[in-house]
């Protein structure tokens, strides 16, 4: 019993560590589709600024600058 329970455990964190990075990168490519919607509907983009401070550093602090600049492309952004 208590192996299965071991077993349970593994699974569950196991899960999390595939699970994880595909959240990141999901938060990462959102920006896309938000903006846009923000964009043509007129949302107060004060809050979103704010949700997506981390890819705005990572646009301007990183390699991904180029990569996430076609994204927004990709999207309508000037």
């Amino acid at each position: 019993m208590a192996e299965g329970r071991r077993g349970d455990w593994w699974m569950c964190g196991f899960s999390w560590l595939l699970a994880l990075p595909m959240i990141v990168i999901l938060y990462v490519l959102s920006i896309g589709p938000v903006v846009c919607i923000a964009e043509k509907t007129g949302i107060n983009q004060k809050p979103l600024r704010t949700f997506y401070m981390p890819v705005v550093w990572l646009h301007e602090e990183t390699p991904l600058r180029e990569p996430l600049d076609k994204w927004g492309e990709l999207w309508g952004w000037n």
